[in-house]
């Protein structure tokens, strides 16, 4: 069979940037909290709260806003938000500006992982069975090692500078999506893009 296009794979690196994040902060977010000393341990889990709510928000109001303004500027947007948020949190001085942070980053985050499957297998012309394969490969990479690999660098330091690695994660990732879309697209992919809306 013919190998998955370039452009796959970097959204596929996309999608592994964006949900290493994702894990690195929920993983982490509460410790990070008490480490901080402006949150009791009795009131760290409520940053995870307001983080998985503006999830939850974010995913009801996702498909709704890729429809208006489309993937890319929403992913963008989805991209900057979850940075602006994650420096409030990670920046803050008090629990308001880190459980407001945990909220905007929960935001920007609740459509990125959507996004970037949709943007991903979007590429692959013909059946994507294996594009699928790869794409959730890579999600489980990504939520098994980010955790661990923020720990193993929190041993070395502290645990806020293992943090400062996770927004690094996110600019790469932005940087990857200008390349992928900045790359022309395959023949074989211009070629499928008719049949697959005719059959959507």
């Amino acid at each position: 069979s013919a190998p998955l296009p370039g452009r796959f794979w970097r959204f596929w690196t996309l999608l592994v940037l964006c949900v290493a994040f994702e894990f690195g902060v929920i993983y982490w977010a509460a410790e990070y909290l008490q480490d901080r000393g402006f949150v009791t341990s009795a009131a760290a889990p409520l940053g995870l709260s307001a983080f998985f709510l503006a999830m939850l928000i974010g995913r009801a109001a996702g498909t709704r806003l890729a429809g208006r303004v489309g993937e890319r500027p929403l992913l963008f947007a989805s991209l900057g938000l979850a940075l602006a948020g994650f420096f409030a949190y990670w920046l803050g001085e008090a629990a308001w500006p880190q459980f407001g942070g945990l909220f905007l980053t929960g935001l920007g985050i609740a459509n990125l992982y959507p996004l970037a499957i949709s943007l991903a297998l979007g590429s692959v012309p013909g059946p994507l069975s294996r594009a699928s394969a790869r794409a959730s490969l890579g999600s489980g990479l990504a939520i098994l090692m980010a955790p661990f690999a923020l720990g193993a660098l929190a041993d070395l330091s502290s645990l806020r500078a293992a943090q400062a690695a996770l927004p690094l994660l996110l600019v790469v990732a932005a940087l990857n999506v200008v390349w992928a879309t900045r790359a022309p697209a395959t023949p074989a992919a211009l070629a499928s893009a008719p049949s697959r809306k005719g059959s959507a």
